[in-house]
């Protein structure tokens, strides 16, 4: 409990950092408008963790998932699929570090010394923490995708429909509270990330509808003799912008997909148990009647009682691509 409480106001320092480097920085509201964005969220999402009670769930005295994954022997693949995750979200984390440290080098800083410094290290904390929570749900996703696949492997093995009937509604129960150890923490940095997209595409939109202004973000835009015009001149600091804020999103993106790929696993068994011959008879009406119990328990992963399949993900990242698009056709049009 205390390192958790620790950890929590570590977090929680995070925004009053942004407010105090805000001040001595004024000029670079918009890129402390982000941090604290983020770093709100985060707060938030392990302020939900924490009431969820996640380690009633993952551990570390009460684990009943990894009971479950080592009683039915998926734990060590979990772990394995796990760890690819985490190559996954550490390239992303990288990739948002280091391009906003080259930002910071290319393009002179509001202020020179340490709060620079200051500000660089606070970016690379706020986004470890958040790529480490979106690695805590991506593991969840992990499980559960396994855990699918291995009520399928028992019940054809077993070919005894009650045995069927009662496993699902286990696995049925450990989705339901999976997810509502998760969605809190989902909301809460997806919707950080949102703010975040439509504060960027207002500065950018601001920026080539003004490229004469004094500053923008952390980029300068006044013409300078040494950085050659204005910031729409320069390509590069759209690219290094880019790689600073696109691999959060992507993470939320990636996750969607895989909480998706939990309800399309679930959707798919009634039909690969209907395509079962249990008794060798065309007709089995007990086979029929576990199929529709499957099928209409709805299970899936849910978030704030929402299902979340890959209907709702095609739908979201189509949008999502629709405003960028929008963006960059707008920032084009404003530079002629």
């Amino acid at each position: 409990h205390a390192y958790c409480a620790v950890v929590l106001a570590a977090v929680a320092a995070f925004p009053l950092a942004t407010v105090i480097l805000g001040m001595l920085e004024v000029r670079s509201y918009y890129y402390h408008c982000v941090i604290g964005c983020i770093s709100f969220g985060c707060l938030l999402g392990m302020l939900s963790l924490r009431m969820q009670r996640i380690q009633k769930f993952f551990g570390p005295k009460q684990r009943p998932f990894e009971v479950y994954a080592s009683a039915y022997g998926f734990y060590d693949a979990w772990h394995i699929r796990s760890t690819r995750g985490v190559s996954v979200v550490l390239v992303l984390w990288l990739c948002s570090v280091l391009s906003h440290a080259v930002m910071n080098v290319h393009v002179e800083c509001p202020q020179a010394g340490a709060p620079s410094y200051i500000a660089c290290a606070l970016n690379s904390v706020v986004m470890a923490v958040l790529c480490a929570l979106f690695y805590c749900m991506l593991h969840l996703c992990a499980g559960l995708e396994l855990a699918i696949d291995h009520y399928l492997l028992r019940f054809f093995q077993s070919e005894d429909l009650c045995y069927g009937v009662v496993q699902w509604n286990v696995l049925q129960a450990l989705l339901r509270r999976a997810a509502r150890v998760v969605e809190g923490t989902f909301v809460a940095a997806s919707t950080a990330m949102l703010c975040v997209i439509v504060l960027s595409s207002a500065e950018i939109f601001n920026m080539f509808s003004n490229p004469k202004a004094t500053r923008w973000g952390n980029f300068a835009v006044e013409e300078r003799a040494d950085l050659g015009g204005s910031l729409a001149d320069d390509p590069s600091c759209l690219g290094l912008w880019a790689g600073w804020m696109l691999p959060p999103t992507l993470l939320v993106f990636y996750f969607v997909f895989r909480a998706a790929s939990v309800t399309e696993r679930c959707s798919r068994v009634p039909s690969l148990v209907n395509s079962w011959s249990l008794t060798g008879s065309l007709i089995d009406h007990e086979k029929h009647y576990v199929v529709q119990y499957i099928e209409q328990s709805a299970a899936g992963f849910y978030v704030k009682d929402v299902r979340l399949d890959a209907k709702g993900a095609l739908k979201l990242s189509y949008m999502f691509g629709i405003l960028m698009f929008s963006l960059l056709t707008q920032s084009v049009l404003k530079t002629r």
